[in-house]
């Protein structure tokens, strides 16, 4: 066989398997851990059905944060610190808090716990203390 028949069929092996190989990669990644998301700056978190998104805000001190629902399910936003106001049960609507401090706020759902459905928003230059992934916090 010649060294150019040779490269041809290497090549064809290649092309074929590498479908294989990138299905399984997705497989992989679909499969483990949800990947770490960062503090995305944004004022705006979805109540989606049982998670919040994004689970992990970071804005300016004087800035509202604006939980909107779109699922089908009922879900609140219940904060740890008690001296914030919690939303009602609700299954549409929005419900807004403004944050005057700097600080880092945790919330989460009362119906569906803080392992299923929680959140955090961190005021300012404050160091979060991790990195929210959807579930707990």
């Amino acid at each position: 066989m010649s060294n150019s028949w040779q490269r041809v069929t290497t090549y064809a092996r290649l092309v074929t398997g590498l479908p294989l190989i990138l299905a399984l990669a997705v497989m992989t990644l679909a499969c483990g851990e949800e990947l770490p998301s960062p503090l995305a700056q944004t004022t705006a978190v979805g109540v989606i059905d049982n998670r919040f998104d994004p689970t992990g805000n970071r804005v300016e001190p004087g800035q509202t944060v604006t939980w909107t629902w779109s699922g089908s399910n009922q879900h609140n936003v219940t904060f740890d610190d008690a001296a914030l106001t919690n939303s009602p049960t609700q299954m549409q609507g929005t419900f807004e808090q403004a944050f005057a401090d700097d600080g880092e706020f945790t919330y989460y759902c009362t119906i569906h716990g803080r392992d299923v459905m929680s959140g955090r928003v961190v005021v300012g230059t404050v160091a979060s203390n991790g990195t929210p992934t959807g579930g707990g916090y």
